[in-house]
């Protein structure tokens, strides 16, 4: 009688989830090249510091896979505290912004990397992705500078890429970070935390006062600024213009909140307080259109559309004022240096160049904060002169007409058409993601217009990750409700 054998075949783990292989995999090979790439630059003098640094950046890869709601939830204070910290503890801490958004966007490769490999849908919207992909490529081609004296891809370009890119890689992350919902509310959540908490901070720099400041290490012209005897409150971020944008974006945020109750008034309050402090006029505006948004939230059509109106005119008027002023009105730049604010124009004459830049733009970095941070000595702004043409100047629009021209606007502005396109098309199903992103990309845009705010550190991170992360919410929960239910 034959004798039958059963051979019991071999456990096959499931393919559910990210595989821990390929996350680590990958995050290593990223965090080689990065690291390489610093020891290269800066010798092997500090291989500890470079080891130490190797292994962080890896364990941040895998958290942003793994847990991307907390650890959005921590990146966000984070980001808001470190300019302080670099004052009060030490200036070495600053690059540690770039490890934690390169360390985001290799988790966003990773996780593009799974789900081609498990053919997994995405959640990332197929056309805001091909025109970042677009922009970035304009920045790294450099078509402007390719003609320019300059040279094309100098180090005032790799500073002009970073400074551009770097944020824009945080829409990406946004877009394909794992559980965009939830994701979306920590990082809702975190960002009003920790703007009431910095705007408390600028409340009570009024009571500490200038020198007591000073004395701390904040220095005059760059944190400590007034207006008229009064300081310019700048909370725990680099200057009060920046603390203004970063309380603004939290402002967008609760303002188009269904029902606000005590709390978001109380919220609302200390936002708004810590706003007045900052003696930004242009705050105004767009804290008037954020207004006319929430009145829209709530079907006030007519008077959203008279605020908004307002808020429009009021930004003309704000920046035909500024440019016609005299010589005797001044902003402080340093105790020895002034911007006149009719020298401001003549900056931004200079800065897009003759018409036959326009198209392609003058070259990526030949002006703006690249071109100051590629320039030994030059700490970002100059006195009005000779030089005036490399210094930074408070335009957004202006410095991306500079870098990739007319072209490179059209598609920035696309990807914020497109994004508002597909957040009204989530307020016309009742998802209330919509909302905010169209608020986010208000205060982006509004606040473009005095100053550099598509490179700023924090506000333009910030803005690029909850849109994107938005955008993912909003198409998560509209396919959720899609799928039939299940009895």
């Amino acid at each position: 009688m034959a004798i039958r054998t059963r051979i019991t075949p071999a456990v096959r783990l499931p393919a559910v989830g990210p595989r821990i292989e390929l996350v680590t995999g990958a995050a290593g090979i990223l965090a080689t090249l990065y690291f390489t790439r610093m020891l290269a630059l800066q010798g092997f003098n500090h291989r500890l510091e470079a080891l130490v640094g190797l292994i962080v950046f890896t364990v941040l890869v895998i958290g942003f896979v793994a847990v991307p709601w907390l650890m959005i939830a921590w990146m966000i204070p984070f980001f808001a505290v470190l300019p302080t910290t670099k004052v009060l503890v030490t200036p070495q801490v600053g690059p540690l912004k770039d490890v934690v958004a390169f360390a985001a966007i290799g988790a966003a490769f990773v996780l593009a990397l799974q789900r081609r490999a498990a053919r997994r849908q995405s959640l990332a919207d197929g056309v805001v992705l091909t025109l970042a992909g677009g922009l970035f490529l304009l920045y790294l081609v450099n078509p402007g500078g390719l003609s320019g004296s300059v040279g094309a891809h100098g180090s005032a370009w790799f500073q002009g890429v970073r400074l551009f890119n770097e944020p824009l890689g945080l829409l990406v992350v946004g877009l394909t970070l794992r559980h965009p919902a939830r994701t979306f509310v920590a990082a809702r959540l975190s960002l009003i935390v920790t703007a009431a908490g910095v705007g408390l901070y600028g409340i009570a720099q009024q009571g500490i006062g200038i020198p007591r400041l000073h004395q701390l290490g904040f220095t005059y012209g760059q944190e400590l600024r007034q207006f008229g005897s009064h300081l310019r409150s700048f909370g725990t971020l680099d200057n009060t213009f920046v603390y203004a944008s970063f309380l603004l974006l939290a402002i967008a945020v609760v303002v188009v909140t269904p029902r606000l109750q005590m709390r978001h008034w109380i919220v609302l309050t200390i936002l708004g307080t810590g706003l007045l402090t900052s003696y930004v006029r242009t705050a105004l505006v767009v804290a008037m259109a954020l207004v006319g948004l929430g009145l829209a939230r709530r079907g006030r059509t007519v008077a959203a559309i008279f605020l908004f109106a307002g808020a429009t005119v009021a930004a003309v008027i704000v920046l035909v004022v500024a440019s016609g002023q005299t010589q005797q009105q001044a902003v402080a730049i340093n105790p020895t240096t002034y911007l006149t604010l009719n020298g401001r124009t003549e900056l931004w004459k200079g800065r897009i160049g003759q018409p036959g830049h326009w198209p392609l733009g003058r070259g990526v970095g030949v002006t703006g904060t690249a071109a100051a941070r590629a320039s030994a000595g030059i700490s970002g702004k100059q006195p009005i002169g000779a030089a005036f043409k490399d210094t930074s100047v408070d335009s957004g629009y202006l410095t991306l007409i500079s870098d990739v021209g007319m072209l490179g606007m059209a598609v920035f502005l696309a990807i914020l058409a497109r994004a508002v396109f597909l957040a009204r098309r989530s307020i016309a199903a009742g998802i209330e993601e919509g909302w905010i992103v169209v608020a986010v990309v208000a205060v982006f845009l509004i606040d473009g217009l005095s100053r550099e705010a598509f490179t700023a550190y924090p506000g333009a991170y910030l803005s690029w990750l909850l849109i994107g992360l938005g955008l993912a919410a909003a198409n998560e929960t509209s396919r959720g409700r899609a799928e039939p239910t299940r009895v």
